[in-house]
């Protein structure tokens, strides 16, 4: 384990398991290689903008108002993203129960693609995960990686597809083998960013024991809400989101 890994948890008061020290590790650097739409340096610009938004005096203004749409003003963004991103970025982060298929066409039409949409979802996925586990344990934020050099692939699925989702997505029986190791519920979670799908689906996952109702006394034998479970913990670890934002 790297002096990073023995570190990164140092000063906490609760013994931190080897596993999650190693997600971390592996979240981190995949946030800062180049992706499926963005490369190392976009990611983590929009990484430490999610950050930045949390202080975002129009975000609070927006959230304490009765309607999000009424509140005039621009973000305050640290201007190193685009304002189609600044405004997905601060929205998703800071009044993410109010947003709409509507507002989401909007965004697309300010000039962010589908495909830059729904990976930078999943970065602020990933980034909020990291930090809160980070604040719970009474620690500091992580510094934000290095970015590191290369192009994103900018692969789109061949059955990507505009159905239930506000964005095009992959239904199971339109999966290629281009698209990856993916199966049930994840296919269609991942939408366009379907490179990235090993890190969800393999990497910073919890162990089963800890999450799989079968396991807890909460379950009482009951294998259907067993099944319920794993399909949920299959969307929250293999996709960024099925249905919103």
């Amino acid at each position: 384990m790297s002096d990073t890994s023995n570190t990164l948890f140092a000063g906490s008061d609760l013994a931190v398991r080897s596993d999650l020290v190693e997600a971390h590790e592996r979240a981190w650097a995949a946030i800062a290689a180049p992706g499926t739409w963005l490369n190392g340096e976009q990611r983590v610009a929009v990484a430490a903008e999610i950050r930045h938004a949390r202080e975002c005096a129009q975000c609070e203004r927006i959230k304490a108002a009765l309607s999000p749409n009424a509140v005039p003003g621009m973000h305050e963004s640290l201007g190193k993203l685009g304002a189609a991103q600044v405004e997905l970025v601060h929205r998703v982060v800071g009044d993410p129960g109010r947003l709409s298929e509507k507002w989401s066409q909007t965004v697309l039409a300010r000039g962010l693609s589908e495909g830059e949409y729904v990976e930078i979802v999943g970065l602020i996925a990933m980034v909020m995960m990291l930090d809160t586990c980070m604040r719970a344990l009474g620690l500091p934020e992580r510094a934000l990686p290095a970015p590191k050099d290369g192009e994103a692939t900018r692969y789109r699925p061949a059955g990507a597809r505009k159905k239930a989702a506000w964005l095009p997505l992959v239904e199971p029986e339109d999966a290629t083998e281009a698209d990856g190791p993916i199966a049930g519920t994840a296919v269609a979670a991942r939408l366009l960013v379907a490179r990235q799908l090993p890190l969800h689906a393999g990497r910073i996952r919890l162990p089963v024991r800890q999450i799989h109702p079968r396991h807890s006394p909460a379950a009482g034998g009951n294998h259907r809400r067993a099944r319920l479970g794993a399909a949920s913990m299959r969307l929250l670890n293999g996709g960024t989101l099925l249905h919103a934002p």
